[in-house]
């Protein structure tokens, strides 16, 4: 089984990296990204969210390259994305000798990335997108997709076509359809319960009940164990 997940950057909340993993442990951990991923790293940390857990290794690899694709990665100057290639390469478990990452450092040593300026054909888009079609996602997998990608600073290029449409269908939605829209998010969000107590909330109003940062609620309530820091010691969140 295998996960989905993104990193996002703190203050901003815009999505810089796509990845795939057999645990959640993969998702935070920094060894073995790559240059362009441990610069924006070490600029601004980052935010871990799990777009979709227990999931197939085929499944998480075609979400991966979905989310990839949708997103932009910066190399290709059509998104924000630190990931260099289109995704879907995952193999666990798979383990490189010395001698092999010796002969491959100095096979590319001089070499341009070779995913450096490669954009995907209108061709490959098509494949993609009836490939989607009549996918069903279960209903955790999009609320976290919505919350994930909600906020986010979307790329110019998006921006600028968003305004063009717009424009051209004179659509403007009104504060009646946002407040609705809102309301909605929040009704079909996620829902948390707190074990020791029974405490049950939504978790876009967990400050309300606990001192604690929203994410760190959402880690803990995919890991099934309680919290270790002394001053919420034994608390332990789960999904319902």
């Amino acid at each position: 089984m295998a996960i989905v997940y993104i990193h996002m950057k703190p203050i901003s909340k815009e999505i810089y990296y796509v990845g795939i993993g057999k645990d959640i442990i993969r998702a935070y951990r920094n060894k073995g990204r790559n240059t362009l991923w441990t610069r924006v790293y070490k600029k601004h940390g980052k935010i871990v969210e799990v777009i979709s857990d227990n999931i197939s290794l085929d499944s998480a690899k075609e979400l991966e390259k979905f989310l990839i694709l949708y997103l932009g990665k910066i190399c290709n100057g059509t998104g924000t994305l630190t990931n260099l290639t289109d995704g879907g390469e995952g193999a666990f478990g798979l383990k490189h000798t010395e001698e092999s990452r010796k002969k491959r450092s100095e096979k590319l040593k001089g070499k341009p990335s070779p995913n450096k300026g490669k954009k995907a054909s209108e061709e490959t888009k098509r494949k993609i997108g009836d490939k989607s079609k009549g996918r069903i996602w279960s209903q955790e997998s999009r609320d976290k997709l919505s919350l994930t990608i909600t906020g986010r600073k979307m790329p110019e290029y998006a921006i600028r076509a968003t305004k063009e449409k717009n424009k051209a269908n004179g659509h403007k939605p009104n504060r009646e359809a946002l407040e609705n829209a809102t309301k909605a998010r929040r009704e079909n969000g996620i829902r948390i319960k707190e074990l020791t107590n029974g405490v049950e909330f939504f978790l876009w109003e967990s400050e309300k009940y606990f001192n604690l940062p929203k994410q760190t609620i959402r880690k803990n309530s995919l890991l099934d164990k309680p919290l270790r820091s002394k001053r919420h010691k034994g608390l332990n969140f789960m999904r319902i």
